[in-house]
């Protein structure tokens, strides 16, 4: 019996003046020697020298271009849509992918899956820092995510079926949580999910990286796409949850106050804090609440 044909691997590597990290990216992906990829860069137009370290590798893309965007959206839209393969993913210029992923990948694909999840290795200039794995992976596991519903992913190592995605298409309005959002139209449509316990992607954590500095603008948007989503007849099903979701990441945007630069309680505002989490338990017994009780007790009632 022959082998199965090795499916058509698609990752595209958005990337905007990171010269720095952009060569590392690339070799984590090329050295891989697949011989199903179809791998495409786009670049909005860098001006620290970008365009040359991709020019280097020009040969063994798919695609390539060079040229001003709208951002990080625009760029993977641009190439999911020149993209052909079986399988889809994105990552991004400062990142990595772990080696031997694309072999992992390929061996996971079958009929009935619809998503491919693994491990994301986090790393720092000083080398690894922890790693992620994916579980409890589904629409509603990311509604509730704050809420305690268990689940874990991280992008770089969420694989999708490249024709899905792209009927089900990202959100250029958006520029923090777009992948959220894609991920909850993505499972909700498309439940089936593989997991792997292997590490598929490293995810560098630096002082300028979306991750580390925007958290208040996700929560911003987050908050958006579940109110959205919610009026939506397609997710009528889920309007509860959502309902629930939104009033919990609003909650938690005011619990952000209530830390002081260091994430520590202002214990001033424990008296507001226990009466708002009485006014809606159902929504603010949240991780981060709990977190903020134990930091109270743990302190004694004195400010540290």
């Amino acid at each position: 019996m022959s082998a199965r044909p090795l499916p058509r691997l698609s990752v595209v590597t958005p990337s905007y003046n990171q010269a720095q990290y952009l060569e590392a990216t690339l070799r984590s992906v090329l050295e891989q020697d697949y011989p199903n990829l179809d791998y495409i860069v786009v670049d909005g137009g860098s001006t620290d020298g970008s365009a040359a370290i991709i020019q280097r590798y020009a040969s063994r893309l798919s695609w390539w271009v060079s040229e001003k965007d709208e951002g990080q959206v625009h760029a993977i839209q641009k190439g999911l849509a020149r993209a052909d393969g079986d399988w889809f993913v994105w990552i991004n210029s400062d990142d990595v992918l772990a080696a031997g992923a694309l072999h992992r990948v390929a061996a996971a694909t079958a009929t009935d899956v619809d998503v491919i999840a693994g491990t994301t290795q986090f790393f720092g200039e000083a080398g690894p820092l922890y790693l992620r794995p994916s579980r409890a992976i589904s629409a509603r596991g990311f509604v509730l995510e704050q809420l305690g519903s268990g689940l874990k992913w991280h992008q770089p190592s969420f694989w999708m079926r490249r024709d899905a995605l792209q009927d089900i298409g990202l959100n250029r309005a958006l520029h923090y949580a777009f992948d959220y959002e894609m991920a909850i139209r993505y499972t909700y449509r498309h439940p089936r999910v593989r997991y792997l316990d292997e590490t598929l992607s490293g995810f560098r954590l630096h002082d300028t990286s979306k991750t580390q500095s925007q958290g208040a603008r996700f929560r911003a948007e987050q908050i958006g796409i579940l109110r959205r989503l919610a009026q939506e007849p397609e997710f009528a099903a889920l309007a509860p949850d959502l309902d629930r979701a939104a009033r919990a990441v609003e909650w938690l945007t005011q619990v952000d106050g209530w830390m002081d630069d260091r994430g520590r309680p202002r214990l001033e505002r424990l008296r507001e804090l226990l009466r708002g989490v009485g006014d809606d338990r159902e929504a603010r017994c949240t991780a981060n609440t709990r977190r903020a009780a134990r930091r109270i007790l743990q302190y004694g009632g004195r400010r540290p």
